[in-house]
């Protein structure tokens, strides 16, 4: 159970990209109306900071595509995930989320989730275009998956892979119809524009991630080159998610296309795509976000030849733009790899500028009406979820280790009671044993005291009378008297026939003395043993009847803890034990007066251990040594001005069972 204590209302968020960014300050927003406790911790970009994102990396350095790119940038990224795992693990938020950026964010996720953290990953990985066994690395590594595509559930469910389809935030941010008018005023299209908007307006769109506005911007350039020739009034715009891509277009196009003007606009993308006529775009979301906008499009892609011969041995696919994807066949022009020249750009870029390009817009209208849903809302709801299963899981957790602490509890006090009824009696049976031998003893020392030759031998029974309160010591002495008198026997045998008479009349009054005193011992022995056994049983019969009615004893601790106090507590414990005998029978008058002799110290019940009228403490008595006990009479004649009596009856907190100290352990553990 310790492994699943999380923080409820921190939840770690990780988008790799400007579109997981999209996606994530979505989320968060969402997550905030559930949850208005809400904090986030992890990666993310402006628009989740401004959210409320504690970002603990900057999210560029993670923009890579590419198996050789990513290879090639693979020791900074592999830091950053080794350090962003250690901080979620140190922080145990109550949920992970990776966005997008599988290859990093998998590795994530299945850490923390080994820790007993709840994970989902949102944007499923193409595991159903290429790669498919990354399935397995999922189902380790994630609890749910939430898919932006209605057949990415598809394949989920047939790997028995929890899945919800959210759509995109995108499509229900984005209206289905598109004023192109007011977008065009909203971005201050003719303001900003550095030639002005004589004509037909095309938006570059190399993509968010640096390695790849460097790889494809350069061959869009030289299609804008090829493009100015055959429309000579042709604005050209770019969009960048900051300034630092914003300057890195700026110089990129410098270089390869000087004698043109392209104005970048920095922050709200949508406006700046609706403006546009058509665009020449990167293969990526921002595909899908110009669909959306209703925004005529050529998809570009390229990457290194060695990366383009993998993939193509891996994909199961031959399309990969998501308009075509998600309308099943091909409604946009894809130009990949090889295809992928200035010219042939440049060819379908002028049919588009030189159509209405209504088929293709009513295309976009169309799976923009299908897949429309409340994206923000459903992740949401997908991910509180997860939390409540897990709050609810603890909170079980909880309470079958309360169950199991309270089954154990009860079973230690009844041990205890029981220990407590079992305690007097073993005690009495005992004390009635020794009694037993004791009588034993002193018969056998008559015995040998009977024999009026058994002169020599009556010194050693009358050692063996003396010792007769401990059994052990009256059988040993016993055996030796016998063998004494065997051994004055064989001396009578021996002896002068003609012994002085006056020294056996002697010898013989000296045996009936010892005799008499020897019996005399016994007998006292034998009843202050029984005394103390009839006292045990007393006290015994005391502790299981119900005749002394505890409450009208109780006194609170705080109280009895002083002189004052206990003196009160004497007077009351006195007072209910009086009125107790007055009303009670025989049995009930002597379990009473065993309750009144609590106090004393000579009291059977406080020598042998037992509980005193308060039932919730123990005498102050148990436990102590004599040195201790002989260091509170001192100080109780000085301070308190009680006797050792009291001051040894008195309740004492701290003899409490043993076996409450071991349940406050237990749950202390827990």
């Amino acid at each position: 159970m310790s492994e699943v204590n999380c923080n409820p209302h921190l939840y770690a968020i990780i988008a790799g990209e400007v579109s997981g960014d999209t996606l994530g300050a979505g989320l968060m927003k969402a997550i905030l109306r559930h949850d208005p406790e809400a904090k986030f911790i992890g990666i993310g970009g402006q628009k989740m900071i401004q959210c409320g994102m504690v970002s603990a990396f900057n999210m560029e350095e993670l923009s890579v595509m590419g198996i050789f790119e990513v290879a090639a940038h693979a020791i900074p990224i592999l830091k950053i995930r080794s350090a962003i795992t250690k901080l979620l693990l140190k922080e145990r938020p109550c949920i992970m989320i990776g966005i997008d950026s599988p290859d990093f964010n998998l590795s994530v996720e299945h850490a923390l989730k080994k820790a007993g953290i709840k994970t989902v990953h949102y944007v499923s990985p193409s595991v159903w275009a290429w790669r498919e066994k990354r399935i397995v690395k999922i189902k380790a590594s994630c609890d749910e998956i939430l898919a932006l595509l209605p057949f990415e559930k598809e394949f989920y469910d047939r790997h028995d892979m929890p899945c919800t389809y959210v759509g995109h935030t995108l499509a229900n941010s984005i209206p289905v119809k598109i004023d192109q008018a007011l977008a065009r005023e909203r971005s201050g299209l003719y303001k900003n524009c550095v030639d002005g908007v004589p004509g037909k307006v095309l938006a570059i769109l190399p993509g968010s991630r640096r390695g790849i506005i460097k790889r494809m911007l350069p061959i869009y350039a030289l299609s804008a080159a090829l493009l100015h020739e055959k429309i000579k009034d042709l604005s050209f715009i770019s969009v960048a998610p900051n300034r630092d891509i914003a300057l890195l277009i700026k110089d990129i196009w410098l270089e390869y296309c000087p004698q043109l003007s392209l104005t970048v606009f920095v922050g709200d993308s949508q406006d700046v795509i609706a403006s546009a006529d058509a665009c020449l775009l990167t293969c990526g979301t921002i595909a899908f976000e110009a669909m959306l906008l209703k925004c005529p499009m050529v998809v570009a892609y390229k990457v290194s030849r060695l990366s383009a011969a993998i993939a193509r041995r891996l994909l199961k696919v031959n399309m990969y733009s998501l308009p075509n994807l998600l309308a099943k066949r091909e409604i946009v022009k894809e130009l990949i790899q090889e295809d992928c020249t200035p010219i042939k750009l440049a060819h379908e870029c002028i049919r588009l500028l030189t159509s209405d390009n209504l088929l293709m817009k009513k295309e976009f209208t169309t799976i923009h009406e299908s897949i429309k849903t409340n994206t923000d809302e459903l992740a949401a709801r997908a991910v509180m979820r997860l939390v409540a299963q897990e709050q609810q899981q603890l909170s079980l957790g909880l309470k079958d280790e309360l169950g199991k602490l309270t089954a154990e509890e009860q079973a230690l006090d009844k041990l205890s009671l029981v220990n407590y009824a079992k305690k007097p009696k073993e005690l009495a049976l005992q004390n009635e044993d020794q009694a037993k031998s004791n009588q034993a003893a002193a018969a056998q020392d008559q015995a040998a005291s009977a024999d009026p030759a058994a002169s020599a031998g009556a010194d050693s029974a009358e050692a063996a009378a003396a010792s007769a309160a401990d059994a052990a010591t009256a059988v040993s002495s016993a055996d030796t008297a016998d063998a004494l008198v065997g051994s004055n026997t064989d001396l009578k045998d021996g002896a002068d026939t003609n012994s002085n008479q006056s020294a056996s009349g002697k010898s013989k009054r000296a045996k009936r003395k010892s005799k008499s005193k020897s019996k005399s011992k016994a007998d006292s022995t034998a009843k202050e043993t029984e005394a103390t056994a009839n006292s045990t049983t007393l006290a015994a019969s005391d502790l299981s009847s119900n005749d002394v009615n505890p409450s009208s004893l109780s006194i609170s601790l705080e109280v009895a803890q002083n002189a004052a106090g206990y003196r009160n507590f004497l007077d009351k414990t006195k007072s209910a034990s009086a009125a107790d005998s007055a009303s009670a029978g025989p049995n009930d008058s002597a379990a009473a007066s065993v309750t009144s002799s609590a106090n004393d110290s000579s009291s059977a019940s406080q020598e042998l251990g037992l509980p005193s009228v308060n039932d919730a403490e123990v005498p102050l008595k148990n436990g102590l040594d004599d040195k201790t006990v002989k260091k509170l009479e001192k100080e109780a004649k000085e301070e308190a001005g009680l006797s050792l009596s009291e001051v040894l009856s008195m309740p004492n907190k701290s003899a409490r069972s043993k076996n409450r100290d071991i349940v406050k352990r237990v749950t202390q553990r827990i």
